[in-house]
């Protein structure tokens, strides 16, 4: 029978050896055999003690209750109670066992183990220290380490931002408790982790805070996140978190740092400037922007039928309104059609002002109503006056439309196209609504071309103007002419007037193609007279743009000052739409041309704007009978009756009669009964080129 062994002399002897293996300034040895250390690190001398120590194992081991050791009281009693329980307990928590017996130099432990400290001391270790005269530094080191943790944890909770930890493994180590509050959490509940971070916010900011998670592990690199707190929440706060990995000095992940910062505030002013770009601030309605955003909300949806179609609405003579009434009242016009639209499209559908005067809707498909009586609706809105400040204004409007199964492509795409449809219904007065077609598309490429290549014309010397001439019908004799403009373009060729002259209207180049015209005529003037040519006087034709312009006396003025012309050479024909838009200005540009002592001719008579009333207020030397009058005269007693009544009325105050369009020998003999002296035509001539007019001046020839 066993029996215990002499604790007393088994200590001492113990206590002796210790005292050899303290002495030494580090060593360690790892265990991985039954009771052989299998490598020894640090002072050799140490080897024979630490195995003397190992071969006591199975006496310390062999049945002595733990409770007989006696307590620690020393240093050396405490490595002597820390080395019987590693060596009497092996392998039983870990697959090794580090024993470690340390003097002063604890850093070379980590140098020579390549074990960091904290695990050497904490974890994985067990450790001997000598004796306590190092205590008083480590204490030392330990309260300096606890109150860099406090200021670091008050530095946290102290920020504008909030600032976190989190470790390798996703486990927060730091976090401040206001933003687990926000996020509905507590570290009461325990340890918080990536996962639960992500559980807080929502679907969309928990996709992206794992793609930026997913990459910045990849990479190693940094990433932001903006998300807001709590999820489902009619008022969240808004958070930016950049989101660093720190790294050892071997590149490898040892902990990531989180700097969070409360956006709320830019995150309203984003919504105010959103309103703002989506609002249209003097209606209520939704802007351009507003509308192609929702517009094309519905389209990536397929909320739309086929047939629900987007209007573009221009509203007439709001310029004028501004300009005589002032900018307040044209602004409640606007309003005004504003509540309108609004009252009958209701909830079917969107209303949007995208321009000064200019609106678009698009009407769903979700009732009948607006289905069969679209036009209707859109019509109702301007049919009553409207009331404004004592005023009754009667607002007309164009209209342009696409469907949605017309146009491939965006809400943009749509409203282009209906906009498209919208300016030829603007620019045409006998359209009110036009809808849009490929090829109306075409076209307009084409007038956007032709209007690009015009800009150039007048520079690159492709302008003419050909004459045709104006006879004496009894006799044949050229009278006068008519100057019209023709483009012959290198490469497109020869575009006829009724293709590029509306367009130079649009365009507003009429402005300097039309002085071009002026001057060019004055010009052709001079160069026949001083040639010796019989000079006969000249019409040509003024757009209701160049009275718009405010240029026509100026122009005028100086071309017959700078090329010497009698004023009485020169006729200025205008047509009746010119009285399309009455006002003061341009009555005052007729008077100064007729004092300036320049003929003025009527034009297109009879098809116009109203022009028995405007006789009375200009005075006119010649009135143009149309030719679409002409062309029915033959055994027609009606168009008769209106051209004889033109020529009377002529006659009653003094000015010259012209009829244009003559092709015919019959045509001639009737307005020659009629009682019409003068005319022109393809029946005598086409308009030619300046020098086969020249020519014809000089050959002085009747025509018949």
């Amino acid at each position: 029978m066993l029996h215990p062994p002499d604790y007393n002399d088994l200590f001492t002897d113990l206590l002796e050896a210790l005292e050899t293996v303290c002495a030494a300034v580090c060593a360690a040895v790892i265990v991985k055999g039954e009771n052989t250390p299998s490598h020894l690190i640090g002072d050799p001398n140490a080897a024979q003690l630490l195995m003397s120590l190992a071969s006591v194992q199975a006496t310390l081991a062999d049945g002595i209750p733990r409770s007989e050791l006696p307590p620690p009281k020393t240093s050396l009693s405490t490595a002597a109670f820390i080395a019987v329980e590693a060596l009497s307990t092996p392998y039983q928590v870990a697959q090794s066992t580090v024993i470690v017996f340390a003097g002063k130099h604890l850093g070379d432990i980590e140098r020579m183990t390549g074990y960091p400290s904290a695990e050497i001391l904490g974890r994985n270790c067990r450790y001997l220290q000598r004796d306590r005269r190092d205590q008083p530094s480590l204490q030392i080191m330990r309260n300096a380490l606890a109150q860099q943790k406090r200021r670091f944890r008050s530095l946290i909770q102290t920020q504008a931002g909030y600032i976190w930890l989190m470790d390798a493994s996703g486990e927060l180590i730091e976090v401040p408790e206001q933003w687990l509050e926000i996020a509905g959490l507590s570290s009461a509940s325990g340890p918080q982790d990536i996962m639960t971070i992500r559980s807080a916010l929502t679907p969309e900011a928990a996709e992206a805070f794992r793609d930026g998670w997913d990459a910045a592990l990849r990479n190693m690199t940094s990433f932001e996140v903006i998300y807001q707190l709590p999820a489902q929440c009619s008022s969240p706060r808004w958070f930016m978190d950049r989101i660093t990995p720190v790294l050892d000095d071997d590149h490898q992940l040892v902990e990531w740092i989180g700097a969070s910062q409360e956006i709320t505030q830019l995150k309203r002013a984003e919504k105010d400037i959103e309103h703002a770009a989506y609002k249209d601030r003097l209606t209520g309605l939704l802007s351009l922007e507003g509308f192609a955003r929702h517009l094309d909300e519905q389209l990536r949806q397929k909320m739309l039928h086929p047939a629900s179609p987007v209007v573009v609405i221009d509203i007439k003579a709001l310029r004028e309104i501004n300009n005589t009434q002032g900018h307040d009242v044209g602004d409640e016009v606007l309003q005004e059609v504003a509540r309108r639209l609004t009252a009958e499209i209701g909830e079917n559908g969107l209303i949007a002002r995208t321009g000064g005067g200019e609106f678009t809707v698009l009407a769903t498909h979700e009732s009948q109503r607006t289905r069969r009586q679209l036009r209707e609706c859109m019509a109702a809105v301007f049919d009553v006056p409207f009331e404004i400040r004592g005023f009754a204004f009667h607002v007309e409007a164009s209209f342009g439309y696409t469907r949605i199964r017309l146009t491939a492509g965006d809400a943009r795409k749509l409203m282009n196209d209906a906009t498209l449809a919208m300016h030829i219904s603007q620019h045409n007065p006998t359209l009110t609504w036009t809808q849009y077609t490929k090829t109306l598309e075409q076209q307009t490429r084409r007038n956007v071309d032709i209007t690009m290549k015009l800009r150039h014309a007048i520079a690159a010397d492709q302008l003419a103007l050909y004459y045709q001439p104006q006879v004496d019908l009894a006799s044949g004799r050229i009278v006068s002419t008519e100057a019209l403009l023709r483009w012959h373009h290198p490469q497109a060729g020869f575009i006829p007037p009724d293709q590029f002259i509306p367009l130079a209207e649009q365009s507003q180049l009429i402005g300097p193609i039309g002085d071009w015209v002026i001057r060019q005529a004055c010009r052709d003037l001079r160069a026949w007279h001083d040639a010796g040519i019989p000079v006969t006087p000249v019409s040509i034709n003024l757009s209701l743009i160049q009275f718009q312009l405010g240029s026509v006396p100026n122009s005028v003025h100086k071309a017959l000052s700078d090329y010497d012309i009698a004023p009485e050479l020169l006729t200025l024909e205008i047509t009746e739409s010119v009285f399309e838009q009455h006002c003061q200005a341009l009555q005052h540009d007729l008077e100064a041309l007729g004092t300036m002592g320049v003929r003025l001719s009527l034009d297109d008579f009879g098809t116009g704007y109203s022009s028995l009333g405007h006789l009375k207020d200009y005075f006119f030397d010649e009135i143009k009978i149309d030719k679409s009058f002409i062309s029915q005269l033959d055994d027609n007693p009606y168009p008769q009756a209106i051209v004889k009544a033109v020529i009377v009325i002529a006659e009653a105050i003094g000015a010259d009669v012209v009829a244009e369009g003559l092709e015919l020998t019959s045509q001639i003999a009737i307005v020659r009964q009629l009682g019409c002296s003068k005319g022109q035509g393809y029946h005598y001539s086409r308009p030619i080129p300046e020098p086969r007019w020249r020519q014809l001046l000089m050959e002085q020839t009747s025509l018949g």
